[in-house]
């Protein structure tokens, strides 16, 4: 299982790694490893999504013109947000599939950093 926090699932998809890392071409074994792992991240960002929404909507936050972002009714409720929606980034899950050796990866459009934020899909 590849364990990875909400925050750094979060991260490595709105920089678009996960979708670089998806596309590569990988060795047959990694490939066996990870034939289920993309899947399985787009569920867990469901997930997290859905509890985002879940933690806006109890602190009253509402969306802004245009989607621009959230507001909320006062700083004491943006602040409860803050600090709930951290606890929530931090949460570690477990995604299926095993990690794999950056030299699996055979071909592929990975970025420079792209195996930094990637890490908990790779061996060390």
């Amino acid at each position: 299982m590849i364990k990875i926090t909400y925050e750094k699932l979060m991260n490595a998809s709105s920089l678009g790694c996960l979708h670089r890392f998806f596309a590569s071409t990988l060795t047959l074994p990694a490939w066996k490893k990870l034939r289920h792992t993309a899947a399985a991240c787009d569920r867990e960002l469901a997930v997290v999504g859905k509890k985002h929404e879940e933690v806006i909507k109890k602190h009253g936050g509402f969306p802004l013109e245009k989607g621009a972002g959230w507001q909320f009714p006062d700083a004491e409720k943006a602040q409860a947000f803050v600090q709930e929606w951290n606890e929530v980034a931090k949460t570690e899950v477990e995604i299926d599939g095993d990690p794999i050796s950056l030299d699996d990866v055979t071909k592929g459009d990975l970025a420079g950093l792209d195996h930094v934020h990637l890490k908990p899909f790779f061996v060390d």
